[in-house]
């Protein structure tokens, strides 16, 4: 008769891991930290509750290689934003934009169906499925998961969690950015021949440098190379950040005339002194100064960059050359590293926009 396989037992003051009753989706209970209470009996704290064996084992393995604070372990989702908030915008020596602040605000509003669950009790597929379920473009999904990402950061840092179980979430959703009405060729003119109106220029900025609505609305001067005549910045995606694009020599003046202004950004703030322009401000300005100028089509911000791109291909831009411009990933960039001739092969492209 075949011998029973037995379980080999954990060493003293490891742990437990028990199956409950009932049907549960996560019957295995994993306690830790055993102490003997005054029947003799001993008592744990519970570390959590998993869908199999090989689960809790593998919690309670991560666990005794490094503790958590069981103290926080039944905090919300919720409740870790508000602590991961403080800790980046309030309580921070390193003071970000009003408009920072906003974005994560903003992506908070759209995890609503996770605010009053246990954060350590999240899993990479409870993410993935609100990653899934927003009606957002890819832009806005984007920013929900820079700050699900920051939360797990912190998370991690303050020992509540021990796993970063948003570190591979995916965006399903197709970069959406080559769709938009391109600026016609007399709507340009016109804005060329209204260059004199302030708010113009900042319209040619953006049609001859490509620069996501946000992306120069909250630029530090300190990005701005005035010398070179070189900008760098871009929204915090592996392809979009921290790219150069030289500046046409047909918005040099205007550039340098919002560089020369008072304040720390490019666009600052009417209202708020030190901060930037709201993108609400931003919009309500776009939308009043083109029509002001005669022009009748709707066109929004973003069709700023569509027209950016458009032109770039109108000039036969080199694809390596314009995905860098754009921000987008391209199968010919295994890494984005500017060398200077890169950086002269940028500005050739940027010249020969009309």
């Amino acid at each position: 008769m075949p011998r029973k396989r037995q379980i080999m037992r954990n060493p003293n003051n490891y742990g437990t891991i028990k199956k409950l009753s009932g049907n549960r989706r996560r019957p295995w209970m994993v306690g830790v930290n055993p102490k003997i209470n005054d029947k003799g009996t001993y008592t744990y704290e519970i570390l959590g509750y998993y869908e199999d064996r090989t689960e809790a084992m593998i919690a309670l393995a991560e666990y005794n290689k490094n503790p958590v604070d069981l103290s926080r372990k039944d905090l919300t989702f919720a409740e870790i934003y508000e602590m991961y908030f403080n800790d980046k915008f309030v309580t921070s020596k390193k003071k970000l934009s009003e408009s920072s602040k906003y974005a994560a605000r903003t992506a908070y509003n759209h995890c609503k169906p996770l605010y009053k669950k246990v954060f350590a009790d999240l899993r990479h597929r409870d993410l993935q499925n609100l990653i899934d379920s927003i009606p957002l473009k890819r832009a806005s999904i984007e920013n929900v998961v820079l700050h699900i990402k920051g939360m797990y950061a912190f998370a991690m840092r303050e020992d509540v969690v021990q796993k970063n179980h948003a570190e591979f979430l995916q965006i399903s959703n197709p970069d959406d950015e080559e769709h938009g009405v391109r600026f016609s060729a007399d709507d340009i003119e016109k804005l060329w021949n209204n260059a004199a109106i302030p708010f113009v220029r900042i319209i040619l900025i953006y049609i001859y440098t490509g620069w996501r609505a946000k992306e120069f609305s909250t630029m530090p001067k300190e990005n701005v190379d005035i010398e070179n005549m070189i900008m760098t910045g871009g929204s915090k995606t592996d392809a979009g950040k921290d790219r150069i694009i030289p500046i046409h020599p047909r918005i040099q003046q205007f550039v340098k005339e919002l560089y020369d202004a008072p304040g720390e950004y490019m666009m600052p703030s009417i209202r708020k002194k030190g901060g930037c322009i709201s993108y609400d401000k931003l919009r309500k300005l776009f939308m009043d100064t083109i029509k002001e100028i005669g022009i009748t089509t709707e066109y929004t911000l973003h069709d700023c960059r569509h027209t950016f791109s458009s032109m770039l291909d109108d000039a036969g831009t080199n694809p390596v050359i314009r995905n860098l411009l754009m921000g987008h990933s391209g199968k010919d960039l295994d890494e984005k590293v500017y060398i200077h001739k890169t950086v002269e092969q940028l500005r050739e492209a940027i010249e020969k926009l009309p």
